[in-house]
């Protein structure tokens, strides 16, 4: 195998390719990237069983051929060179790297242990801005369960809605919640599915939308049974789904409040992470003190450390009101609501609050409330 491309492609398919890879014990082969030559394209190629990945990089071909090499040591090795051409080749099973005044040769694994790439059935099919999608993402993925103890909300629960042109994406793990509705294209499928996507597929998809570049920018979505497939530049993902049914969210979110505050979210933020220092250890604790006069107060008490107190000016609608939040969830909601104003909704302190952004009915925020 012998294939000529530029250090800027090679590096930036690499980023993305390393990425999936993570230490394999049992099967070694799981650490490397397959490198494959045909028709004038390199293919890169990675996967860790659940998620699988390629990426496409353009140059001269002179001789097919494939091998699979440690990915995180090529994948540092040619950040490293300079942005000039890069030659690769295989000798003597060893992959030869040259690059400028640069050369270098890393043992590798043949390639007939490596585990086959899915192809999924593209049953249904969904296009969406990529840019879009990445901002989406992260808004709702700080939300999701980190751990599989409920599968059910261990992932980014998706409903596609073809006909009315839009997705909705929510996670929660069950103390929070997060909605954020989008658009997609209109030669999207006019279908309504739903599916769960695993929040380890989530984030090598916002790395691929972070890294890959290119004219289009444009995200196909395709979805088979119990699996989902992005293409995006070059770039394609296949991803193993979530088994179960996500919690009827609907139900969780409050559909009335007994006071409406508009403020900064800055300015909220700013008093959360203040109050936080004087918050109690293991609850994590801050006070909201809603006045109806339009002022609101962020204060956290601890007999060890001392108190703390924020006033802010707002806009209230409704009765005074207070609730106690975990501190940590409020900043992680607030840190996604833009640098404007929010709305928060408050029915009691016994009930789960809303944050949106003022002006913005795309996304929502629930978070639950400490009952004292």
């Amino acid at each position: 195998m012998k294939f000529i491309c530029t250090q800027e492609n090679l590096n930036q398919g690499l980023l993305v390719a390393s990425h999936i890879n993570t230490k394999n014990i049992n099967l070694p082969i799981l650490n490397n990237v397959l490198l494959k030559i045909e028709d004038n394209i390199l293919k890169l190629i990675s996967t860790n069983l659940e998620v699988a990945l390629i990426t496409k990089i353009r140059g001269k071909a002179e001789k097919d051929g494939e091998y699979t090499v440690p990915a995180k040591l090529l994948s540092d090795y040619v950040a490293l060179l300079p942005k000039e051409n890069v030659n690769i080749s295989l000798e003597d099973n060893f992959l030869h790297v040259s690059c400028a005044n640069r050369k270098t040769k890393i043992k590798g694994i043949k390639s007939d242990d490596f585990p086959l790439i899915p192809q999924i059935d593209k049953k249904h099919t969904f296009y969406i801005d990529g840019h879009e999608l990445k901002r989406a993402l992260a808004q709702v993925a700080f939300a999701v369960l980190p751990n599989e103890s409920r599968p059910e909300i261990s992932g980014i629960y998706i409903n596609f809605n073809g006909e009315l042109g839009k997705i909705i994406l929510v996670a929660t793990d069950s103390f929070r919640l997060t909605e954020k509705k989008a658009k997609i294209n209109e030669k999207s499928s006019k279908e309504q599915i739903s599916v769960i996507v695993p929040l380890r597929s989530v984030w090598e998809l916002i790395n691929i939308l972070s890294t890959i570049t290119g004219e289009n920018n444009l995200l196909e979505i395709s979805l088979d049974e119990g699996q989902i497939f992005f293409s995006y530049n070059g770039t394609e993902l296949t991803s193993r789904l979530v088994e179960g049914i996500f919690p009827d969210y609907q139900q969780i979110i409050p559909k009335e409040h007994n006071t409406r505050a508009t403020l900064s979210v800055g300015e909220l933020l700013s008093g959360t992470r203040s109050a936080s220092l004087f918050s109690r250890s293991g609850l994590n604790d801050i006070k909201l003190n809603i006045n109806s006069q339009g002022m609101i107060e962020v204060y956290s008490t601890d007999n060890q450390t001392g108190e703390q107190k924020t006033k802010i000016t707002g806009v209230v609608e409704g009765a005074s009101n207070k609730i106690v939040l975990n501190h940590k969830y409020l900043v992680d909601g607030l840190s996604n609501l833009g640098s404007g104003e929010l709305i928060m909704d408050i029915i009691d302190e016994n009930s789960p609050c809303i944050l949106r952004p003022a002006g913005d009915d795309t996304y929502l925020y629930v978070v639950m409330p400490i009952k004292q």
